[in-house]
């Protein structure tokens, strides 16, 4: 149970004279129904009764225990950081925690590769380069919801030299590269 959760329920007698509602020993209401606000309990199990009585005095009594639970899954990605460059295989690393933990998954771009494994490898260079998110979400048995995400670049692409690369070689024999261009832009180096 979570938020706010309304007790209700009906009592058969001709002759009811009152309902009384405790939480956990002590009395929140004297009618039905009643909404209940979890948030002023502790995570955890808590016992709900009610009592009715008649004019005549007969009384009977109706207990539950339930397990309140408003606080939300943690979750963090240990790797790749936000904004990472990465290729090759990778160990997309997290961890997740909640009390009363249900599941959780990693996606990678909205699609599930891995449900409640805290490590995944992925293989990048079966994707293209590119941008990529990589979202874990947690849910907990009472429904509540933890997501946390990274963007990362897939880039498996070697750079490539184009044409006009020269070397000259100097009496120390140092080279120096005098001209490279790598893809479309000319970038001028010197070793020495």
């Amino acid at each position: 149970m979570k938020h706010a959760v309304e007790i209700k329920g009906t009592v058969d007698d001709e002759n009811l004279l009152a309902y009384l509602i405790t939480v956990d020993g002590t009395a929140v209401s004297g009618s039905l129904p009643y909404l209940w606000d979890t948030f002023a309990y502790s995570d955890g199990n808590h016992t709900i009764r009610i009592d009715a009585a008649d004019r005549a005095g007969n009384t009977a009594s109706k207990e539950i225990t339930v397990k309140v639970d408003n606080t939300l899954p943690s979750v963090k990605i240990n790797f790749p950081p936000d904004g990472a460059f990465i290729k090759g295989v990778i160990d997309i690393n997290v961890d997740v925690f909640d009390a009363y933990l249900d599941r959780f998954q990693i996606f990678i771009n909205g699609v599930i590769v891995a449900e409640n494994q805290t490590n995944f490898r992925w293989n990048t260079s079966e994707y293209p380069d590119g941008a990529y998110m990589i979202e874990v979400v947690a849910y907990d048995e009472a429904g509540n919801e933890m997501r946390r995400s990274v963007n990362v670049t897939v880039d498996n692409t070697v750079p490539l030299f184009g044409k006009g690369v020269a070397f000259t070689r100097f009496a120390d024999e140092v080279l120096s590269i005098v001209q490279i261009q790598l893809v479309a832009k000319l970038v001028s180096l010197e070793k020495k």
